[in-house]
């Protein structure tokens, strides 16, 4: 994808790709392999129901959209090296469906502003590694704040690693009625919080 500023009034909507496998992933990327460069501004994508999709350097700007990344039903989608900026109330990444998400991969992102960053629902095989939570600069226009970094909810193994937290969140983890394998190890919490795993 091109560099620019996408500012389309509608969302991007992915739905099942035929033929898509291990072996003939689907990948969005910047041209650039710079995050900042490429910015999704005041829409979501939403993924509903597809298979090895890869979004990589990639930057979404929730700007009242209130969902940078949406997933619906997917398999194997792994999101990295992106940018999410979100302001409160609004989410970085959200599967809320029933059943969920199964093996999604979350990781080397930056996530900036105030909005819960990650929030899934009844997914399985979820793995959150590397990632950095920051505040946004002034300049992007994104309110600073507390927030929630990671929100699971009855979700089937989960590995929760190797996350970096530059500013203040009202909650780093909080995990509710998961069951299975739940490893949650070497994350760095560097600023004021006030629950760290609950």
């Amino acid at each position: 994808i091109a560099d620019g500023t996408y500012s389309n009034p509608n969302n991007y909507y992915l739905a099942a790709v035929p033929g898509s496998s291990a072996t003939n992933t689907i990948t969005f990327t910047s041209a650039s392999s710079d995050s900042s460069k490429v910015l999704f501004t005041a829409n979501s994508w939403i993924l509903s129901h597809v298979s090895y999709v890869i979004l990589s350097h990639l930057g979404f700007v929730t700007n009242g959209a209130s969902v940078g990344v949406v997933l619906g039903e997917t398999r194997n989608v792994t999101i990295t090296n992106s940018l999410f900026q979100t302001s409160s109330g609004e989410f970085g990444i959200l599967s809320y469906d029933n059943p969920g998400s199964v093996n999604t991969i979350i990781n080397h992102n930056n996530f900036e502003g105030s909005g819960t960053t990650v929030a899934m629902d009844f997914s399985t095989k979820i793995t959150v590694t590397d990632n950095i939570i920051e505040n946004a600069p002034v300049s992007s226009g994104i309110s600073n704040g507390r927030c929630t970094f990671l929100s699971l909810d009855f979700d089937t193994t989960l590995t929760i690693k190797n996350n970096t937290f530059l500013r203040s969140v009202d909650t780093a983890f909080y995990l509710v009625g998961n069951i299975g394998n739940v490893n949650v190890s070497d994350n760095r919490i560097m600023a004021k919080c006030g629950v760290g795993l609950q």
